[in-house]
């Protein structure tokens, strides 16, 4: 059954949220009582030539005696992952919107739109959903965490006087990791001053080596 499951996923189901994802304009309630059996329920908020493409995907779902509501937590959060606004995507069930508040769901995602250099950038800026937990998750699965960015975040938290120079590239610069959450801020410098320690460390040592050997 896992099996099939990983065979709708590709390409058929991969293809319908690579392209753009424009919601509703009335974000759908979160279902609490109903269950998503087919793909298709969804098209009010699918763009038209996204759904031919999620009609084909609950077509291959029925060959294969597949519901959606059946697929493995994996195979929907991959389909979270590569959705374009997977905020809105999971408000089409209570199953789905819990999976997009993995801690491992939204790391995913950013790695995969952003890479592994930007993804604590952009995770970061959304500061409500950025935790102590985002930043581990992220962290483990290979982001890399700049100390540039580290000294940052900490003016933006800690300087008490306004920070002007961005002022030319609008309000939303300015915004940029203010009022996150403390814990996830000083997870974030106490990891930065691990980097540090042990880059002195790395230096001071090749300088007693260079002084050892003259």
């Amino acid at each position: 059954m896992v099996r099939a499951s990983l065979h709708l996923v590709s390409p058929s189901a991969m293809s319908v949220f690579h392209l753009p994802f424009h919601p509703h304009p009335t974000n759908p309630p979160l279902l609490t009582r109903h269950r998503l059996t087919r793909l298709s329920e969804l098209l009010p908020h699918f763009t038209p030539h996204r759904r031919s493409m999620a009609e084909e995907v609950d077509a291959a779902a029925e060959a294969a005696n597949v519901g959606f509501d059946q697929l493995p937590d994996e195979i929907v959060v991959q389909i979270l992952i590569y959705s374009d606004n997977p905020g809105s995507f999971g408000r089409a069930s209570k199953r789905v919107y819990d999976l997009s508040q993995s801690c491992h769901t939204r790391a995913q995602y950013f790695l995969r739109k952003h890479g592994k250099g930007l993804a604590l950038f952009y995770a970061i800026s959304r500061t409500k959903i950025f935790t102590e937990d985002l930043f581990r998750t992220l962290l483990n699965s290979g982001a890399t965490l700049s100390l540039a960015l580290a000294q940052e975040l900490a003016i933006r938290n800690f300087k008490t006087t306004p920070t002007r120079h961005y002022s030319a590239y609008g309000d939303e610069a300015t915004k940029w990791g203010k009022y996150a959450d403390l814990q996830a801020v000083l997870a974030v410098l106490a990891e930065a001053h691990k980097t540090v320690s042990r880059l002195l460390v790395c230096l001071r040592n090749e300088s007693l080596n260079i002084v050892t050997l003259s």
